[in-house]
């Protein structure tokens, strides 16, 4: 539109956009502009301000994008100046509010720049204007150059020892192997011994504030020093972990937008530390469960009812009314997938989606059955809280991250079982989700690749190799809610029974029940071995395998 000069910033972005696929739109989008705006300039008539306006405007715009060189918006402040008159004076401080701050504040064209403003100045000290051109002439000069205001806020003095600290790590620490082991040999050298100084909480501190306002290779540098004070200092580690781990709680536990990047920052540093050893696979395991679980407990009054339908279920079922649900529940027809990568959807959308259309005209609209709580679980993510709400994405971003940067150690032999049974509950929990972001859902099939790729390479190797195995395949990718669920109930139910189950044999070993009584009578036992041969079971193989993958991780720490 001809008036719309708020559109121009955007229409500037797309051309940027745009040039680095297609060459051929920018340059001919410029030498039109140019063209437009010399054309205008000839035109003597004052009744074309709104026009070139706009013209200066955009090439301002461009040139911010670096679409347009510098040097089009300099020869057209030129033309301007040669003829300082009339509306002249008003396209020049339009081009000096668009792009003249940014061409003052470029190194290669500060000088031509400033040249241009003095001659500005000079002309209008030289000239008698009238007060409207001199307002505007100056609320450009202040815009490009803005006086230095005397009242300064004063720097902070820090101790002298607090001030090393700040500039090891946030200035000079790198993931460099020699910067490592300088700052852990330089955090060895502090006062320890003098409890006044609180070496431990100073280090701690800024070890966070360089993750948080630092570079992004601090983090992998931070978690690599607290891993080389792990023996010298172990209040190192322990005050780190206890650090991050209260601050990811408090940012589930009290949800604001403007804390989301710092929790991120948070969430990779757990998984930098559990990829160099710092903390153990099941700290991790915990935390990633407590992304998805927070906030979504089952209340009294929903398992109670859910005790009642089941109940009534298998009662119907035994007398042949209707058949026995699956899991405590009747199989709902949930089915609302998960978005796969395109050639999945090419493959499979086709048919199904047709079918879908016909089966709803036939026969209408049909409710989901009713799916009851497991008696077995603590969290559901149906359950809705304030603290997750479906349409939040923070919380899948939260688990993708830990999970790229900590995959290596987690897609191991001897932790497949708990990231199968941990993949299939967060799994459950993205189907609770309405919608994702375009970034988040590419981040998340991104993790899902790598996750993948590591857990056949994990499969096909060892003594497994050219061995047909189950894990081949790569971990289970469900395709409805009803199958993520029932997964993740029957892991609930094998962890429940193999409790009970080492809670009888201590009972028995204690002597408090009689040996007889040691066996636990739970039906489906067969069940839960079989589940147990698939989770917690490692063959001697396996073993081998992750002894091999803790020493090659140990050797790529050392070199």
């Amino acid at each position: 539109p001809r008036v719309r000069l708020d559109l121009l910033p955007y229409y500037s972005r797309l051309a940027a956009i745009m040039d680095r696929v297609f060459s051929d739109i920018s340059v001919p989008l410029v030498q039109e502009l140019e063209a437009q705006f010399h054309g205008q300039t000839r035109w003597k008539k004052q009744q074309n301000l709104e026009g070139r306006l706009k013209t200066a405007r955009f090439l301002g715009e461009l040139t911010k994008f670096r679409v347009a060189p510098p040097i089009v918006v300099m020869r057209s402040l030129r033309r301007c100046l040669d003829d300082f008159t009339g509306y002249n004076i008003d396209v020049a401080c339009c081009l000096l509010e668009s792009c003249g701050r940014y061409l003052y504040r470029s190194p290669h064209t500060r000088s031509r720049m400033s040249s241009l403003l003095d001659t500005m100045m000079r002309i209008k000290k030289a000239k008698n204007l009238d007060e409207r051109a001199i307002s505007l002439i100056n609320s450009a000069m202040y815009l490009v150059n803005p006086p230095r205001t005397t009242a300064r806020k004063e720097a902070k003095v820090l101790p002298p020892m607090e001030a090393y600290l700040k500039d090891l790590f946030m200035v000079r620490l790198s993931p460099e192997s020699k910067m490592v082991s300088l700052a852990s040999k330089q955090v060895q050298r502090l006062p320890w011994s003098d409890p006044a100084q609180e070496c431990g909480q100073l280090v701690i501190k800024y070890m966070l504030k360089a993750c948080r306002k630092g570079r992004y290779k601090a983090v992998g540098a931070v978690a690599a020093v607290a891993e080389k004070l792990k023996r010298a200092k172990p209040e190192i580690s322990v005050r780190l972990t206890d650090a991050v781990l209260e601050e990811l709680q408090w940012a589930l536990e009290h949800p604001n937008v403007r804390d989301q990047q710092r929790t991120i920052v948070y969430a990779r540093l757990l998984g930098e530390m559990l990829r160099v050893g710092l903390i153990p696979a099941s700290l991790a395991f915990e935390e990633l469960y407590k992304f998805i679980d927070l906030g979504h407990e089952i209340p009294l009054a929903l398992r109670e009812s859910s005790e009642n339908y089941s109940a009534e279920a298998e009662d119907a079922a035994a007398s042949g009314s209707m058949p026995k649900p699956k899991f405590m529940a009747a199989g709902g027809d949930i089915s609302q997938p998960i978005a796969e990568d395109e050639e999945m959807g090419e493959d499979g959308e086709g048919e199904g989606a047709g079918l879908h259309d016909e089966d709803e005209q036939s026969a209408g609209p049909e409710k989901p059955a009713v799916v009851a709580v497991s008696k077995h679980s603590k969290y559901d993510p149906r359950v809705p809280t304030p603290l997750d709400s479906p349409n939040s994405p923070f919380r899948i971003s939260l688990v993708c991250t830990v999970l790229e940067n900590a995959s290596a150690v987690l897609v191991s032999a001897s932790n497949k079982g708990k990231l199968g049974a941990f993949l299939a509950a967060f799994q459950r929990y993205l189907f609770t989700k309405d919608t994702l972001p375009t970034e988040v859902e590419f981040n998340l099939l991104d993790v899902f690749d790598v996750i993948d790729s590591r857990w056949k390479e994990k499969a096909g190797g060892g003594r497994n190799r050219g061995k047909k195995t189950s894990d081949a395949t790569g971990f289970t990718r469900y395709q409805t809610w009803i199958d993520a669920h029932n997964a993740t109930v029957a892991v609930e139910e094998a962890q429940f029974l193999s409790k009970q189950r080492a809670e009888a044999r201590l009972l028995a070993q204690a002597g408090v029940v009689p040996a007889g009584d040691a066996s636990v009578s739970v039906a489906g036992t067969e069940e839960l071995d079989e589940l147990d041969d698939d989770m917690a079971i490692v063959s001697d193989d396996e073993d081998e395998a992750s002894i091999d993958d803790e020493r090659s991780l140990n050797s790529a720490d050392d070199m």
